[in-house]
């Protein structure tokens, strides 16, 4: 009977060493994945959590951990393809997880801070993009003399632009260019005039001054050769025979 009570005291004992070894062994691996969350070393931190689950396997807390860190490792490869969008969904699922520990929660907040400011720069880039292909496209219409569709495009660009600090340089551009093609549409318009009046006195210059005698001798002629033809009939000859006077 002395014998039975001293081996299950040993028994016990036996196992209460276990567990205080398995425990100790835990609480290091829980400490050594969260000090890599906070490095930056996610791959580690993913070892340290795993090692953590064979020592209490299902335990809440390191599952817990584990997932929040996988999910870390989606967010750093779709930043690197920059998927910014569904990054931040990711870290926003972690930012709502219910560890005890808020190490991976911190770190999913920085991550997404920085995809938030990435995904901005990355816009703002497209946008600049788009931006300098209209410009572009302006200074080919101008170079074409469409200066009325390259004064509309260069307007709808202004509007894009204007307001914003980082395009002012652009803003700048697209003002000379349109100063041009209002210029130029004046020097068009200017030519176009000259040439209406040189047009006009040219006109003037090309009336031929006949006497009374010369008309009726026309007359005369016009009658003989287009006698029953119709007005402009009579008119193409006389034409005819004042051009080759």
């Amino acid at each position: 009977m002395r014998f039975k009570k001293l081996l299950a005291l040993i028994i016990i004992s036996t196992f209460l060493l276990t567990g205080c070894k398995n425990d100790k062994k835990y609480n290091e691996y829980m400490e050594e994945g969260q000090q890599a969350v906070k490095q930056e070393q996610y791959e580690d931190a993913l070892d340290y959590f795993e090692s953590a689950l064979t020592e209490k396997d299902g335990d809440t807390e390191a599952t817990s951990l584990h997932t929040q860190v996988e999910k870390i490792l989606q967010v750093e490869a779709k930043i690197k393809n920059k998927l910014y969008d569904e990054a931040i969904e990711l870290c926003n699922e972690i930012i709502k997880s219910d560890s005890e520990s808020s190490v991976c929660r911190d770190a999913a907040q920085s991550l997404k801070s920085q995809c938030e400011k990435l995904k901005e720069e990355q816009e703002n880039l497209t946008f600049k993009e788009e931006i300098d292909k209209k410009i572009d496209e302006a200074k080919k219409l101008m170079d074409k003399e469409e200066y009325m569709n390259a004064k509309v495009k260069l307007g709808y660009i202004i509007e894009e632009v204007t307001g914003k600090p980082s395009y002012t340089e652009e803003l700048k551009e697209c003002n000379s260019l349109l100063k041009t093609c209002n210029d130029k549409i004046d020097e068009l318009a200017n030519k176009e005039k000259e040439e209406k009046e040189n047009n006009k006195t040219e006109n003037k210059e090309a009336v031929i001054n006949l006497n009374d005698e010369e008309i009726m001798l026309l007359s005369k002629l016009v009658a003989g050769e287009a006698r029953g033809e119709s007005y402009e009939g009579q008119v193409a000859v006389a034409a005819v025979v004042i051009n080759r006077v």
